[in-house]
């Protein structure tokens, strides 16, 4: 009914390195991925309560610069983020991990994904 919120949450690590402060967010039941510059934020909701799993962590895990990461979906289970050099990645275990699947091509400006869903997830 928007008159019962709860505490604000403060991410790490985006703001100053997200081009245009952008951050790029997807979301399924009650899990949420958001993704900038070269760092992910992860945390499950549950009514008001959020628990954050990592804040501002290395994107990839590797530390290795994959270029900023500009794209996030999911279908609920797959989660995909795609980078502005062209390089993509997958998660099955809701964004704590990520493969890459591929790399080093060179500036393609992968700037969006979508899932092949009906929503709501």
């Amino acid at each position: 009914d928007l008159t019962d919120w709860s505490g604000a949450t403060t991410l790490a690590n985006h703001a100053a390195l997200c081009f245009d402060d952008q951050r790029h967010i997807a979301a399924a039941a009650g899990r949420v991925v958001v993704v900038g510059g070269q760092f992910k934020s992860t945390f499950d909701i549950n009514g008001k309560t959020n628990t954050i799993d990592e804040n501002g962590a290395d994107f990839s895990g590797d530390s290795t610069g994959h270029g900023n990461v500009y794209g996030v979906a999911t279908d609920g289970s797959t989660w995909v983020a795609t980078c502005l050099t062209g390089d993509m990645f997958y998660s099955t275990d809701g964004g704590d991990t990520w493969v890459d699947s591929t790399t080093n091509v060179g500036n393609e400006d992968m700037m969006h994904v979508a899932a092949d869903v009906y929503l709501p997830l």
